[in-house]
Protein backbone atom coordinates (compact mmCIF):
# COMPACT_ATOMS: atom_id res chain seq x y z
CA UNK A 1 0.00 0.00 0.00
CA UNK A 2 3.18 2.22 1.09
CA UNK A 3 4.71 1.72 -2.36
CA UNK A 4 0.89 2.24 -4.44
CA UNK A 5 0.88 5.86 -2.23
CA UNK A 6 4.47 6.71 -3.44
CA UNK A 7 4.16 5.73 -7.16
CA UNK A 8 0.27 7.72 -6.97
CA UNK A 9 2.23 10.52 -6.03
CA UNK A 10 4.96 10.64 -8.62
CA UNK A 11 2.34 10.15 -11.08
CA UNK A 12 0.92 13.15 -10.54
CA UNK A 13 4.48 15.11 -9.91
CA UNK A 14 5.55 13.78 -13.63
CA UNK A 15 2.41 14.75 -14.99
CA UNK A 16 2.39 18.19 -13.16
CA UNK A 17 6.32 18.67 -14.66
CA UNK A 18 5.51 20.70 -17.11
CA UNK A 19 3.91 23.21 -14.85
CA UNK A 20 7.56 23.85 -13.12
CA UNK A 21 8.19 26.28 -15.91
CA UNK A 22 5.67 28.59 -14.37
CA UNK A 23 6.03 28.28 -10.98
CA UNK A 24 7.06 32.14 -10.65
CA UNK A 25 2.80 32.15 -10.91
CA UNK A 26 3.17 30.49 -7.79
CA UNK A 27 4.92 33.23 -6.29
CA UNK A 28 2.83 36.48 -7.87
CA UNK A 29 -0.40 34.63 -6.85
CA UNK A 30 0.69 33.99 -3.36
CA UNK A 31 2.10 37.82 -2.75
CA UNK A 32 -1.08 39.09 -4.51
CA UNK A 33 -3.21 36.61 -2.07
CA UNK A 34 -1.36 38.39 0.75
CA UNK A 35 -1.45 41.90 -0.22
CA UNK A 36 -5.92 40.91 -0.80
CA UNK A 37 -5.51 39.91 2.59
CA UNK A 38 -3.71 42.90 4.10
CA UNK A 39 -6.56 44.97 2.35
CA UNK A 40 -9.29 43.40 3.44
CA UNK A 41 -8.33 43.75 6.84
CA UNK A 42 -7.49 47.09 6.09
CA UNK A 43 -11.13 47.53 5.51
CA UNK A 44 -12.58 46.45 8.33
CA UNK A 45 -10.28 48.17 10.55
CA UNK A 46 -11.70 51.57 8.80
CA UNK A 47 -14.76 50.21 9.07
CA UNK A 48 -14.26 50.30 13.02
CA UNK A 49 -12.74 53.36 13.19
CA UNK A 50 -15.44 54.59 11.14
CA UNK A 51 -18.46 53.43 13.48
CA UNK A 52 -16.30 54.29 16.85
CA UNK A 53 -16.38 58.14 15.75
CA UNK A 54 -19.63 58.30 14.56
CA UNK A 55 -22.32 60.55 14.50
CA UNK A 56 -19.85 62.73 16.56
CA UNK A 57 -16.64 62.68 13.67
CA UNK A 58 -14.67 65.56 12.76
CA UNK A 59 -14.45 66.89 9.06
CA UNK A 60 -10.86 66.36 8.71
CA UNK A 61 -11.31 62.80 9.69
CA UNK A 62 -13.74 62.27 7.36
CA UNK A 63 -12.12 63.05 4.64
CA UNK A 64 -9.01 61.07 5.86
CA UNK A 65 -11.65 57.66 6.13
CA UNK A 66 -13.25 58.55 2.54
CA UNK A 67 -9.46 58.58 1.13
CA UNK A 68 -8.66 55.47 2.97
CA UNK A 69 -11.54 53.92 1.54
CA UNK A 70 -10.91 54.95 -1.78
CA UNK A 71 -7.46 54.15 -1.66
CA UNK A 72 -8.32 50.70 -0.21
CA UNK A 73 -10.90 49.65 -2.86
CA UNK A 74 -8.96 50.77 -5.87
CA UNK A 75 -5.98 48.58 -4.37
CA UNK A 76 -8.58 45.60 -3.99
CA UNK A 77 -9.95 46.47 -7.70
CA UNK A 78 -6.20 46.84 -9.22
CA UNK A 79 -5.03 43.64 -7.11
CA UNK A 80 -8.07 41.25 -8.01
CA UNK A 81 -7.91 42.14 -11.94
CA UNK A 82 -4.01 41.35 -11.28
CA UNK A 83 -4.86 38.04 -9.78
CA UNK A 84 -7.27 37.01 -12.35
CA UNK A 85 -5.31 37.71 -15.52
CA UNK A 86 -1.95 35.68 -13.90
CA UNK A 87 -4.22 32.94 -12.93
CA UNK A 88 -5.91 32.49 -16.26
CA UNK A 89 -2.52 32.41 -17.75
CA UNK A 90 -1.44 30.22 -15.26
CA UNK A 91 -4.21 27.92 -15.76
CA UNK A 92 -4.16 28.18 -19.49
CA UNK A 93 -0.27 27.70 -19.83
CA UNK A 94 -0.36 24.38 -17.61
CA UNK A 95 -3.17 22.47 -19.64
CA UNK A 96 -1.90 23.65 -22.61
CA UNK A 97 1.51 22.44 -22.09
CA UNK A 98 0.01 19.43 -20.28
CA UNK A 99 -1.79 18.26 -23.24
CA UNK A 100 0.79 19.17 -25.55
CA UNK A 101 3.25 16.71 -23.16
CA UNK A 102 0.94 13.83 -23.18
CA UNK A 103 0.47 13.78 -26.69
CA UNK A 104 4.10 13.71 -26.98
CA UNK A 105 4.45 10.63 -24.96
CA UNK A 106 1.13 9.00 -26.78
CA UNK A 107 2.67 9.24 -29.97
CA UNK A 108 6.13 7.96 -28.91
CA UNK A 109 4.14 4.70 -27.41
CA UNK A 110 4.25 1.23 -28.93
CA UNK A 111 1.29 -0.14 -31.07
CA UNK A 112 1.20 -2.91 -28.25
CA UNK A 113 -0.16 -0.20 -26.35
CA UNK A 114 -3.03 0.99 -29.00
CA UNK A 115 -3.77 -2.81 -29.59
CA UNK A 116 -4.49 -3.72 -25.59
CA UNK A 117 -6.19 -0.62 -24.52
CA UNK A 118 -9.61 0.81 -25.42
CA UNK A 119 -9.61 4.27 -26.92
CA UNK A 120 -11.69 5.84 -24.29
CA UNK A 121 -8.99 5.39 -21.92
CA UNK A 122 -7.13 8.06 -24.36
CA UNK A 123 -9.86 10.05 -24.40
CA UNK A 124 -10.35 9.88 -20.81
CA UNK A 125 -6.89 10.96 -19.96
CA UNK A 126 -6.88 13.96 -22.15
CA UNK A 127 -10.42 15.79 -21.00
CA UNK A 128 -10.19 13.98 -17.98
CA UNK A 129 -7.65 12.98 -15.70
CA UNK A 130 -5.46 15.66 -17.13
CA UNK A 131 -8.42 17.99 -15.78
CA UNK A 132 -7.53 16.68 -12.06
CA UNK A 133 -3.64 17.00 -12.18
CA UNK A 134 -3.80 20.38 -13.43
CA UNK A 135 -6.98 21.48 -10.44
CA UNK A 136 -4.40 19.86 -7.96
CA UNK A 137 -1.07 21.82 -9.57
CA UNK A 138 -3.13 25.32 -10.11
CA UNK A 139 -5.55 25.28 -7.00
CA UNK A 140 -4.97 22.89 -4.37
CA UNK A 141 -0.94 23.78 -4.65
CA UNK A 142 -1.38 27.03 -4.84
CA UNK A 143 -3.71 26.97 -1.55
CA UNK A 144 -1.36 24.90 0.52
CA UNK A 145 1.05 27.88 0.28
CA UNK A 146 -1.78 30.88 0.76
CA UNK A 147 -3.76 29.26 3.52
CA UNK A 148 -1.15 29.38 6.12
CA UNK A 149 0.50 33.20 5.18
CA UNK A 150 -3.27 34.11 5.41
CA UNK A 151 -3.68 32.82 8.90
CA UNK A 152 -0.50 34.64 9.89
CA UNK A 153 -1.37 38.07 8.58
CA UNK A 154 -5.10 37.73 10.23
CA UNK A 155 -3.40 36.34 13.44
CA UNK A 156 -1.15 39.70 13.72
CA UNK A 157 -4.02 41.82 13.24
CA UNK A 158 -6.16 39.83 16.07
CA UNK A 159 -3.23 40.55 18.17
CA UNK A 160 -4.09 43.97 18.08
CA UNK A 161 -8.30 43.08 19.18
CA UNK A 162 -6.96 40.35 21.84
CA UNK A 163 -4.27 38.69 22.09
CA UNK A 164 -6.12 34.91 22.32
CA UNK A 165 -7.69 35.50 19.08
CA UNK A 166 -4.30 36.29 17.88
CA UNK A 167 -3.12 33.09 19.04
CA UNK A 168 -5.78 31.47 17.87
CA UNK A 169 -4.99 32.26 14.00
CA UNK A 170 -1.07 31.54 14.51
CA UNK A 171 -1.72 28.36 15.81
CA UNK A 172 -4.33 27.59 12.85
CA UNK A 173 -1.52 28.66 10.87
CA UNK A 174 0.80 26.28 11.72
CA UNK A 175 -1.88 22.90 12.02
CA UNK A 176 -3.13 24.14 8.51
CA UNK A 177 0.39 22.55 6.74
CA UNK A 178 0.47 19.58 9.30
CA UNK A 179 -3.19 18.52 8.56
CA UNK A 180 -2.09 18.92 4.24
CA UNK A 181 0.94 16.32 5.83
CA UNK A 182 -1.70 14.47 7.68
CA UNK A 183 -4.39 13.96 5.30
CA UNK A 184 -2.09 13.95 2.16
CA UNK A 185 -2.70 9.88 1.15
CA UNK A 186 -6.19 10.20 1.86
CA UNK A 187 -6.20 12.78 -0.76
CA UNK A 188 -4.24 11.31 -3.56
CA UNK A 189 -6.30 8.14 -2.48
CA UNK A 190 -9.32 10.11 -3.28
CA UNK A 191 -7.79 11.58 -6.88
CA UNK A 192 -6.87 8.12 -7.19
CA UNK A 193 -10.55 7.23 -6.82
CA UNK A 194 -12.03 9.83 -8.97
CA UNK A 195 -9.26 8.97 -11.80
CA UNK A 196 -10.56 5.20 -11.75
CA UNK A 197 -14.28 6.44 -11.49
CA UNK A 198 -13.77 8.22 -14.79
CA UNK A 199 -11.81 5.61 -16.77
CA UNK A 200 -14.99 3.45 -15.96
CA UNK A 201 -17.34 6.42 -17.49
CA UNK A 202 -15.42 6.86 -20.55
CA UNK A 203 -14.65 3.23 -21.10
CA UNK A 204 -18.54 2.91 -21.01
CA UNK A 205 -19.26 5.36 -22.95
CA UNK A 206 -16.75 4.64 -25.52
CA UNK A 207 -17.66 1.09 -25.62
CA UNK A 208 -21.38 1.93 -26.03
CA UNK A 209 -21.03 4.56 -28.76
CA UNK A 210 -18.64 2.40 -30.83
CA UNK A 211 -20.83 -0.56 -30.85
CA UNK A 212 -23.96 0.86 -30.93
CA UNK A 213 -24.88 -1.84 -33.20
CA UNK A 214 -24.37 -4.52 -31.32
CA UNK A 215 -26.29 -2.80 -28.25
CA UNK A 216 -29.05 -1.75 -30.04
CA UNK A 217 -29.41 -5.50 -31.68
CA UNK A 218 -29.17 -7.06 -28.00
CA UNK A 219 -30.73 -4.62 -26.45
CA UNK A 220 -28.71 -3.69 -23.52
CA UNK A 221 -29.22 -0.23 -23.05
CA UNK A 222 -30.48 -0.65 -19.51
CA UNK A 223 -27.02 -2.27 -18.75
CA UNK A 224 -24.92 0.55 -20.11
CA UNK A 225 -27.33 2.99 -18.32
CA UNK A 226 -26.39 1.14 -15.07
CA UNK A 227 -23.02 1.40 -15.49
CA UNK A 228 -22.82 5.09 -15.93
CA UNK A 229 -25.46 5.25 -12.97
CA UNK A 230 -22.99 3.81 -10.67
CA UNK A 231 -19.84 5.96 -12.20
CA UNK A 232 -22.25 9.25 -11.34
CA UNK A 233 -22.51 7.91 -7.82
CA UNK A 234 -19.48 7.42 -7.46
CA UNK A 235 -17.72 10.19 -8.65
CA UNK A 236 -20.06 12.46 -6.64
CA UNK A 237 -19.18 10.55 -3.32
CA UNK A 238 -15.33 10.70 -4.10
CA UNK A 239 -15.39 13.94 -5.31
CA UNK A 240 -17.12 15.39 -1.89
CA UNK A 241 -14.41 12.81 -0.25
CA UNK A 242 -11.58 14.98 -1.71
CA UNK A 243 -13.20 18.57 -0.93
CA UNK A 244 -13.90 17.10 2.56
CA UNK A 245 -9.76 16.69 2.80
Amino acid sequence: MKKKDKSLLGAYYKAAKPALKYRWCYVALTLIGVVLVIADLAFAETTRILFDLAPDIAHDMAFRIVLAFVIIIAAQYIFKFAKTYIFSYFNESVIYAMRRELLGKIQRLKMEFYDNNHTSKITNTFFNQMEIVKDFVVEDVRNMIKLPLTFIIIGVYLFTVHPYLGLTAILASVLQPISNFTFKKSFFKALDDIRNTDHIVFTTMGEATQGIREVKINQIEDFFDERMKKGQIDGVKHELRKSEI
